[in-house]
């Protein structure tokens, strides 16, 4: 059951680690993802539901790489600096950034000895998944040992500024240069991500954050006019033919709200 990723405890220690892990970047950097949309809805959707919005087990950072950086200039940057925090921070290396382990019961921090011996029923773990703004990373995999994601639309972020300092939404006091995209910029990031997204509980919590997106945050028909300006129409065409009922009522279970507000939501972006 998707709901089962998201329970309190382990949407906790995911807020305390993502404090953690804010105060150790070195900016420029944009916070991206759940998380963000979380800080972007939540207000919204305490109103119209009475409840906080959900939160995120992951961690997404969006870095800037410019590709014209030397193996060992990289490492000198705000990106090589941040990643070298984090790892400070006892987190390891994984696959596109950094992970750290919890005992499912007792919520106690694992080493990675620790968890290798233990059941996966018993871990969860937490993930911060570092996006740089550029495809082209060989040297950055050269000088830190991982090729991650690219994630384009950052450059609404670090170019055109289509972005306002995280620290207006969160309580922690922030440098002005660590960002949190708006709507549109988030919402686009979804709508990108989610035809490719393997099928699980990640696909259902991208559906249910591009919905609050759209409901919770700027009038409809403006956060859908900027979005097209920002995704091609092969992007929607694609999301539309990744959807189904299947996934509609999934998202609704987890929001717990109407199917049809998820479907409705959803559906008026392919609409004109």
């Amino acid at each position: 059951m998707v709901r089962g990723h998201y329970i309190d405890q382990i949407i906790q220690l995911s807020e305390q680690e993502l404090e953690k892990i804010l105060k150790a970047v070195k900016p420029p950097a944009a916070l991206i993802g759940g998380w963000a949309v979380h800080f972007h809805v939540d207000d919204g959707f305490r109103k119209d539901q009475g409840r906080e919005y959900i939160g995120s087990r992951d961690i997404d950072l969006g870095v800037r790489v410019n590709p014209s950086w030397k193996q060992n200039e990289i490492k000198k940057k705000a990106v090589g600096m941040t990643l070298k925090e984090i790892e400070k921070l006892g987190y390891t290396k994984a696959r596109f950034g950094f992970e750290i382990h919890y005992h499912r019961e007792t919520m106690n921090r694992l080493t990675e000895e620790e968890a290798r011996e233990l059941p996966m029923h018993q871990i969860f773990s937490v993930s911060i998944d570092v996006l740089p703004d550029s495809e082209k990373l060989k040297n950055f995999e050269k000088a830190f040992g991982f090729h991650p994601p690219a994630e384009p639309l950052l450059e609404y972020v670090f170019e055109k500024k289509r972005a306002k300092a995280l620290k207006n939404y969160v309580p922690w006091s922030l440098p002005d240069s660590i960002y949190i995209p708006n709507p549109e910029v988030l919402a686009a990031m979804k709508i990108r991500s989610f035809p490719d997204r393997e099928k699980g509980y990640k696909r259902v919590k991208d559906l249910a954050d591009l919905h609050a997106l759209l409901w919770y945050t700027e009038p409809y028909e403006k956060i859908r006019n900027n979005l097209r300006k920002l995704i091609s129409n092969e992007r929607f065409d694609k999301l539309e033919n990744s959807l189904n009922i299947e996934i509609f009522e999934s998202t609704a279970n987890l929001l717990q709200v109407e199917t049809d507000l998820i479907r409705n939501t959803v559906n008026r972006l392919f609409e004109g």
